[in-house]
């Protein structure tokens, strides 16, 4: 593709390696440099080894216009990335000014003295031009190979997150001319093979120069329509049609698009009424609050939220009675909704929503199947439920129990439910 710039990316860490630790770093590269137009071709995880490390650099910076290293450049005994670097781009360790005052004045704020071992961070490659880590005490570096860039970042995930967007995002940025079209559409509420059958015809009649990839998870699935030609007013105008076409055969299971989640939809949704909202938690555990409150001023409709676990908590802190405890059982479609309606005149808000049911792997000891999950939200108006039985883990049954509700509360908001 005319003005793609190609990328590799190579995450350092015995710890990545094994599954130890989870690359995160990699993950939030590829999206940023394929944001500014980058041709991501190939992500490698890799130990700390110096031998599979000088061949992995030494293959990467030859043949990708830009390559990210994170990891290796800690303090410690098995931290050799700029070792390795060093010898693949020549020069000698010099001390940089700017960097040891970086880390001499962190340490200070900290109440901590410099030591050599501190210091030695300060101490990089002549072949190397300094990126400034304001967030830690390793510099990040780039290298240049013919017309080829090497960025080399610290391993701890908010620091290549700072650096990344400071420092290489900015460069590249200048180099890529043919950024592609990306459109990334949110849908929860509807299984990845009936999604399909449902906009197939939409897909057979989608032109050659667009792809179209499902990307299914326990949060819904993102839809992302890619063009393979470079972005132009007329290809814009081609892709915003056939995405409305798609939105219209999905109506209630469309959600967002881009960067918008169930709960920044939810939140936009409460303030559009000006609402507010409680939370009555017994199988996700806290996770909803949490979910809610994961957007930036949900302050503004978020009033607070009970994880009543046990049900004399469902019956003290939100009035259940008894008598329906009894009856149907905690993990109820009736309970669920008492639960809702309590927490909404307890805490006094617009809306309650509560979660009830059996994550697994075992069961209650009752009929109810493990896996039953049910979700409530109560207004003024009266009280919506909804009915799930999940299959995964209890892990992943939690995370999609918390979806599900909100997703319930986003049709209910909407009015479709």
């Amino acid at each position: 593709m005319v003005g793609r710039v190609t990328a590799g990316i190579i995450a350092v860490g015995t710890e990545l390696a094994i599954g130890q630790v989870l690359d995160t770093n990699s993950r939030y590269i590829a999206q940023r440099l394929s944001a500014v137009g980058c041709d991501v071709r190939e992500v490698l995880v890799i130990p700390d080894d110096r031998v599979a490390m000088l061949r992995a650099f030494a293959d990467f910076s030859s043949k990708y216009r830009i390559t990210t290293i994170t990891g290796g450049l800690g303090p410690t005994a098995d931290d050799f990335t700029k070792e390795i670097l060093l010898q693949l781009f020549g020069g000698k360790l010099v001390e940089d000014p700017a960097t040891l005052q970086l880390v001499t004045e962190r340490l200070a704020k900290r109440g901590l003295a410099l030591t050599p071992r501190n210091a030695e961070q300060a101490m990089v490659p002549s072949s190397c031009e300094v990126l400034p880590n304001k967030l830690g005490t390793a510099p990040g570096m780039l290298f240049c190979q013919g017309a080829n860039w090497v960025f080399s970042l610290p391993g701890v995930p908010f620091e290549t997150e700072a650096l990344v967007d400071e420092q290489v995002i900015p460069r590249v940025s200048r180099l890529s001319t043919g950024k592609p079209l990306q459109r990334v559409l949110k849908i929860y509420g509807i299984a990845e093979s009936y999604l399909a059958d449902r906009i197939a015809s939409w897909e057979q009649r989608l032109a050659e120069h667009f792809s179209l990839a499902y990307l299914p998870g326990p949060e819904g699935i993102r839809l992302r329509i890619d063009s393979k030609e470079p972005g132009t007013p007329a290809l814009q105008e081609e892709l915003t049609s056939y995405v409305e076409e798609l939105k219209d055969l999905i109506p209630n299971e469309f959600y967002g698009e881009g960067d918008e989640t169930l709960p920044s939809v939810v939140g936009s949704l409460l303030k559009r009424k000006s609402a507010t909202i409680a939370t009555a938690e017994s199988c996700t555990a806290g996770r909803l609050a949490e979910a809610i409150t994961s957007v930036p001023g949900a302050s503004d409709y978020y009033l607070g939220g009970l994880v009543t676990y046990g049900d004399r908590i469902k019956r003290e802190q939100l009035g259940v009675k008894p008598d329906l405890l009894a009856r149907f059982g905690a993990v109820s479609e009736e309970v669920a909704g008492a639960m809702a309606q309590g927490v909404m005149e307890r805490l006094k808000a617009e809306y309650g929503i509560a979660t009830t049911g059996l994550l697994g792997p075992g069961g209650d000891g009752s009929k109810t199947p493990v896996g039953t999950f049910y979700w409530a939200v109560a207004s003024r108006v009266g009280v919506t439920t909804g009915r799930a039985l999940l299959s995964s883990t209890r892990a992943v049954n939690a995370v999609r129990a918390t979806y599900d509700a909100l997703n319930g509360l986003r049709r209910v908001l909407i009015g479709c439910l």
